[in-house]
């Protein structure tokens, strides 16, 4: 089985995809002016799009990940 990465970065793939089971890594928000409410809509934007791309959604993820810098 082949590992196939989507939107290859020079330190990342944003999806990666290995046995049927995709992987993101690294979703942030571009926005950071926005408050942590924004952010989260904006993040969960581009969870959304990268699952899609890999004919998937949020209803099938086995674990999640969360960072928050600063809750203010």
């Amino acid at each position: 089985m082949a590992v196939i990465r989507h939107h290859v970065g020079p330190r990342l793939s944003e999806t990666a995809v290995y046995n049927g089971t995709v992987y993101l890594a690294g979703q942030i928000a571009e926005d950071t002016k926005q408050d942590i409410a924004g952010q989260t809509r904006e993040v969960l934007g581009h969870i959304d799009r990268l699952l899609g791309e890999a004919n998937s959604d949020k209803t099938l993820l086995l674990s999640v990940q969360l960072y928050i810098a600063d809750m203010k």
